[in-house]
């Protein structure tokens, strides 16, 4: 319980591209950011590193589950984990909530959560992030069987 409040963090980094839209307050002439534009990499890097920490962590936590339980309780556990993710990094992206706030504030989430349901704008991102990281998970499975064939 304990990783899954703080899971959504890893696929949270995937979002944060969005701040180059506004990270530079000043232009130059030619319409370049004179101030920030080692900013664009930085952003970009640490956006590709929640790549592998959002794979490895939840893989990890799906062989724990294998080697406690039983190996198709695991498998289910990716299959809800992503979606209560998603919901997370919702609630990080508009709400701007912390992962401490669900043993803080449970109900002001739950209620929060429940009208996410309830418009469909965020019915919408909720399908497209969930899909997302669906294919982010197994995709990146796939590709490490590539070359890791025993794995």
């Amino acid at each position: 319980l304990y990783w899954l409040f703080w899971f959504p963090n890893t696929a949270y980094q995937f979002m944060i591209p969005r701040h180059l839209a506004d990270y530079c307050a000043h232009f130059d002439k030619n319409r370049v950011c004179d101030t920030g534009s080692w900013l664009v990499s930085f952003f970009f890097v640490y956006a590709l590193a929640g790549l592998p920490t959002f794979y490895y962590a939840l893989n990890r936590m799906e062989g724990l589950l294998a080697s406690v339980f039983s190996h198709r309780l695991s498998q289910g556990f990716a299959f809800l984990a992503i979606p209560l993710t998603t919901l997370g990094v919702m609630l990080g992206l508009f709400e701007r909530a912390n992962s401490w706030e669900v043993l803080t504030h449970p109900l002001k989430l739950v209620n929060i959560s429940v009208g996410y349901f309830k418009n469909t704008d965020m019915l919408l991102f909720f399908g497209i992030f969930t899909v997302s990281l669906y294919l982010i998970y197994y995709g990146f499975q796939a590709f490490i069987r590539l070359f890791i064939p025993n794995r």
